[in-house]
């Protein structure tokens, strides 16, 4: 016996086993519907689940970001900063160290060319800056002079060039001394 419902005019075998996987087939899409179903719920819920998500890290941030501007508020002026840092610095020995080297490292490279001055030895710019400070003192005490001798109309008048009025033993006794420094600074070098 056949499996097939008894004949019916024009309905023959062919068509009962196609009806049969017809059926199967629909079967089969509606599960795939079914799934695909689940899935685009599941997917919404997920949607769902990550604006809330989303609306929630927001709404942290911006309480965040509120609490900190009222927090800056207390440290807003240059004064208010500076109590912040220093009560860093109480609390924190690595932050004292590193502001203790910073502070020396200033005062080191502020002080460095008066640590230079003072150690090296007298050079030849010293000597022609010493001349000229004589020359404004010899300068200065002629002046002196001009004022007290202008009572008596014996009057001293300075010249510009100083040097001019300096004797020659004591122009040829700078200029040896000058070229003596000189020397003394070519052998250092070599």
């Amino acid at each position: 016996m056949s499996a097939y419902p008894p004949r019916s005019a024009g309905k023959g075998s062919v068509y009962y086993a196609l009806e049969e996987q017809y059926n199967e087939n629909i079967k089969e899409f509606d599960k795939q519907i079914k799934i695909v179903e689940q899935k685009q719920n599941q997917i919404t819920e997920l949607e769902n689940l990550l604006r809330k998500e989303i609306d929630n890290l927001n709404n942290l941030e911006n309480t965040e970001i509120d609490i900190l501007n009222n927090n800056r508020g207390e440290y807003n002026g240059f004064a208010e900063r500076i109590t912040a840092f220093s009560n860093l610095k109480n609390n924190d020995n690595s932050v004292w160290f590193t502001y203790l080297f910073i502070t020396l490292l200033f005062i080191s490279i502020e002080t460095a060319p008066v640590f230079v001055k003072i150690i090296s030895k007298k050079g030849p710019y010293d000597t022609l800056l010493e001349i000229e400070n004589n020359i404004v003192v010899v300068e200065g005490k002629i002046n002196r002079l001009n004022n007290k001798t202008t009572k008596e109309k014996n009057i001293v008048t300075p010249e510009k060039n100083f040097i001019k009025k300096v004797p020659k033993y004591k122009k040829n006794r700078w200029r040896e001394r000058y070229e003596e420094t000189i020397q003394l600074n070519k052998n250092i070098k070599n």
